[in-house]
């Protein structure tokens, strides 16, 4: 009974955690600003959890914390599942690669995806919304999360290893 606990509590702690970040991003980062487009912290932890422990956070996953961050974000329903499966998809596809890489490389390989997936959501965003985004706004949203890497991918190994998920 005991080893199914930890089996469990290990596969839920990941999307638990991805869970609050949406809340968190909800309430402190966007509070009623509804013409900006963010760039989810989301995508952090969709990134670190696709290449180091895939197990733990399936597609499945990654769709229901998209739909609850767009609800959220007063987002068109699907748009942050889109860019979260996006996100997820470019990590799986470097897997390989990644995982012989320094944390340098693969901060270097976050930075180039998370730049093709946000321009995809900005252009998804534009034909759907027909919304224009300052490309200052949209390089400071850009900036913030990528150096925001380093902490989450720290915190995102300290859930792996309290856990006990190797992945």
């Amino acid at each position: 009974m005991r080893f199914l606990k930890k089996k469990y509590f290990s596969y839920f702690v990941p999307f638990f955690v991805m869970l609050f970040f949406a809340f968190f991003e909800a309430v402190f980062f966007v509070q009623g600003n509804k013409d900006i487009f963010l760039i989810s912290l989301l995508t952090c932890f969709t990134f670190y959890f696709s290449v180091f422990n895939p197990k733990r956070l399936n597609i499945l996953f990654i769709f229901v914390i998209g739909v609850f961050s767009d609800m959220l974000l007063f987002f068109p329903l699907g748009f942050q599942s889109c860019i979260l499966c996006l996100m997820a998809f470019f990590a799986y596809l470097f897997k390989r690669s990644l995982l012989s890489l320094s944390f340098k490389g693969q901060w270097a390989v976050f930075c180039g995806v998370l730049l093709v997936v946000s321009l995809s959501g900005l252009s998804l965003l534009y034909l759907t919304q027909s919304k224009s985004v300052s490309f200052l706004l949209f390089f400071a949203n850009y900036l913030t999360i990528v150096l925001s890497y380093p902490f989450i991918a720290s915190f995102c190994a300290f859930i792996n290893q309290k856990t006990g998920a190797n992945g």
